[in-house]
């Protein structure tokens, strides 16, 4: 992990509640969520603050 965190805009519940059940989340977040809906970066690896659109 590289200890940023991100902001994922209009996941919608029912994939989050799937995210939350899923066996292997890092596995669904890459299928489901990722490269699916925009972001930004509010804490880098470093601590700071930044934003970046998704796709």
């Amino acid at each position: 992990m590289s200890g940023a965190v991100y902001d994922y805009d209009d996941v919608p519940l029912e994939l989050v509640e799937e995210l939350a059940e899923a066996e292997s989340k890092g596995r669904f977040f890459g299928a489901h969520i990722r490269d699916h809906f925009r972001y930004r970066r509010v804490i880098s690896a470093a601590g700071s603050s930044g934003a970046r659109p998704g796709p």
